[in-house]
């Protein structure tokens, strides 16, 4: 199908390829992109101003990343340059709407070549249209990432706020100072030194882990299933909603997931797979990967999920997981319930806890919307980038998504 003024090109004709090279070993400031986007941080560029990475080797082989400032491009990676007048921004997403993985060779090492990217077929549009396409786009993604910035600002607020009360015991005292730095009273415990009044729990006595199950018993028409790939550091990037007649649920869609429950991979628990699921969508389960864990009415789900994602819970968890005899580095729920925490008085609890939910339920909300903005973009691109929904190019900006 062709358009008015869309022309049928190669991509060699619009877009000049070059192979990365070996990462410096200087650290800098200046991003390393491979195939799975930023690798690390180094102080030279190999590419400067727009650029397009496209992933060349393994697992990520066919990934698609745009940077406007230098970076260097590693050696796992192509590095992409509009050329003749045409747009990097509009050609990114253009070459992110080919779902480039398709065209790799290779099975036991995937690859994606020069050759190959340089003979596929595209068509363009108008340096105007293809402009007008790359904006509408462009506001979606800079609204992702907005969204993703302020949520990245209310969890380090979160976690900064519960290691002052929590770990530092700087909590307000009765005349609103903080304790520790006020002389409050110490005893020791299990933990170390605690402040008095303070205990110390496990968190099977503060919470049930893998309460509800799915048997395949009940009669659902549908469900709504995360795997343990699906979300990380609390960010969820896909619920599958699939149909119980029309496709295979997969076996390992077993945990019940209700308001409020943590949910923490059980498979190599230091890639920080794990999140709190304020409002599961109805049916939601998740995979046998993940421990789901249920908070009791003496615990807030909030502090719990804090607690369970500090560095050093995360770190004792990993170290149990590679002492394990299973094929992958692995822990088991009563790993979990074991873990020693300690416990204030209610008001303690009670007062953090408003301060906290309040934080995790705006971080919720922004989450609940980025899927949404996702869900329209990726709907958008291929109709876009094909013409089958067309831009209005006698007009001026189009309306801002941001607003």
């Amino acid at each position: 199908m062709s358009f008015k003024g869309w022309e049928s090109v190669v991509l060699s004709e619009v877009i000049v390829f070059s192979n990365g090279k070996k990462r410096p070993s200087l650290p800098g400031k200046i991003p390393v992109y491979g195939g799975n986007g930023i690798l690390d941080y180094t102080d030279r560029s190999n590419t400067q101003g727009e650029s397009i990475i496209i992933g060349r080797v393994g697992a990520y082989c066919g990934n698609v990343y745009f940077e406007d400032q230098p970076c260097w491009v590693s050696d796992n990676a192509i590095a992409a340059k509009a050329i003749k007048d045409n747009s990097n921004k509009f050609l990114f997403y253009k070459l992110n709407s080919l779902n480039l993985h398709n065209f790799r060779v290779g099975s036991s090492q995937p690859l994606l070549t020069q050759t190959i990217l340089k003979d596929i077929v595209i068509q363009l549009p108008p340096r105007t249209e293809q402009e007008l396409i790359a904006n509408i786009l462009s506001k979606l993604d800079e609204k992702i990432e907005l969204n993703n910035a302020i949520n990245k600002n209310l969890e380090d607020m979160a976690q900064a706020l519960f290691k002052r009360w929590f770990i530092d015991y700087e909590f307000p005292n009765e005349n609103g100072e903080p304790y520790k730095s006020s002389g409050g009273e110490f005893e020791e415990s299990e933990l170390g030194l605690i402040p008095k009044g303070w205990k110390v729990g496990s968190i099977g006595e503060v919470s049930d882990v893998n309460l509800e199950s799915y048997s395949g018993k009940e009669k659902w028409n549908y469900i709504n299933y995360l795997d343990t790939g699906n979300i990380t550091r609390n960010r969820i990037s896909n619920i599958q909603p699939l149909d119980y007649k029309l496709d295979k649920i997969p076996s390992r869609a077993k945990r019940k997931v209700n308001p409020n429950d943590i949910v923490i991979s059980t498979v190599r628990p230091n890639q920080h797979h794990y999140g709190m699921i304020r409002e599961p969508l109805e049916n939601m389960l998740v995979s046998t990967g993940f421990a789901v864990i249920t908070s009791n009415r003496n615990f807030p789900s909030d502090l719990l999920y804090l607690w369970l994602t500090q560095e050093d819970i995360t770190q004792k968890l990993q170290s149990i997981a590679e002492g394990s005899t299973t094929t992958y580095p692995s822990i088991k729920p009563a790993d979990i319930q074991t873990l020693k925490i300690p416990i204030p008085h209610n008001q303690i609890l009670k007062e953090l806890s408003s301060v906290i939910e309040a934080m995790h339920k705006k971080m919720w909300e922004i989450q609940k919307q980025n899927r949404v903005l996702t869900e329209i973009r990726d709907t958008l691109l291929p109709k876009l980038m094909s013409g089958e929904i067309r831009v209005p190019i006698d007009e001026h900006e189009p309306t801002s998504i941001n607003e």
